[in-house]
């Protein structure tokens, strides 16, 4: 079946500033958008009977628009002190299932190490601040994105975050040049 629809995915570690950027280009564009953090606060409200991975999947294929998704490439706990072993956020099935509907396009947001780490320090959530974890964290992501574009055999958008008006405009430009008509 050919793809329908375009899912344009933004994601990379926590604080890089993938909601602030996903909602104001959500906004600009009237692309609908899905984000993925509030997926897992409402999947832990009423969990259903099916793994998260899953239940992002489910949600995306419902809707039948393009859509931008604000994501992680790699799962990480939230307030971690330890090193934790690599996981991609979604496996290669889901992946699969959404590509039967969407085409998927991918974006990783970074922030420099020293940038993030100073996010890091005034966030409210209290992320890891562990410069070793938080490098971890943006490496985790990293090989993510590369397992995922493998998968899809498609290359990815690599966008630091360090202007967050010129950085929407990438974004805004990339998801344009990708086929998005508004």
């Amino acid at each position: 079946m050919a793809n329908r629809y375009n899912i344009f995915m933004v994601g990379g570690a926590k604080c890089v500033g993938k909601t602030s950027l996903t909602t104001a280009v959500s906004s600009d564009l009237g692309l609908p958008r899905i984000e993925t953090g509030k997926l897992l606060r409402d999947y832990r409200l009423n969990p259903p009977a099916i793994s998260f991975k899953d239940y992002i999947a489910t949600r995306v294929r419902e809707n039948e628009t393009d859509l931008l998704l604000d994501t992680h490439f790699a799962q990480y706990p939230p307030n971690t002190t330890e090193n934790v072993i690599f996981e991609r956020g979604l496996d290669s099935q889901q992946l699969a299932s959404i590509s039967e509907q969407f085409n998927i396009l991918l974006c990783l947001l970074e922030l420099s190490p020293k940038d993030l780490l100073k996010r890091r320090f005034k966030d409210t959530k209290r992320r890891t601040t562990l410069p070793l974890l938080v490098l971890e964290e943006l490496e985790f992501n990293l090989r993510a994105v590369r397992l995922y574009s493998a998968d899809l055999a498609r290359d990815f958008f690599r966008l630091e975050n360090r202007d967050f008006n010129e950085t929407k405009m990438q974004i805004e430009n990339w998801i344009r040049l990708e086929g998005y008509a508004q």
